[in-house]
């Protein structure tokens, strides 16, 4: 298990079918806000909606730094 702060990216563990709509595994979201009595994180998906989810939903995400290759003259 990790831990999940606020600002932090995860990502998307399984997929979510709710009335409000479909977060497929594999998203990359941002956590909003921690400890909730009925779920565990608040997340954001890409296109602005919230989500509340539990621990066992998401996984850690790294982002990989871009290597900008510039040209030599």
């Amino acid at each position: 298990m990790f831990t999940v702060r606020l600002g932090d990216k995860v990502r998307i563990a399984r997929n979510m079918y709710t009335v409000d709509g479909f977060l497929e595994e594999g998203t990359i979201v941002k956590v909003d806000e921690v400890g909730f009595p009925d779920k565990d994180v608040r997340v954001t998906d890409p296109l602005g909606r919230i989500w509340y989810l539990d621990y066992q939903d998401v996984e850690k995400y790294e982002e990989k730094s871009k290597k900008v290759n510039r040209k030599k003259s």
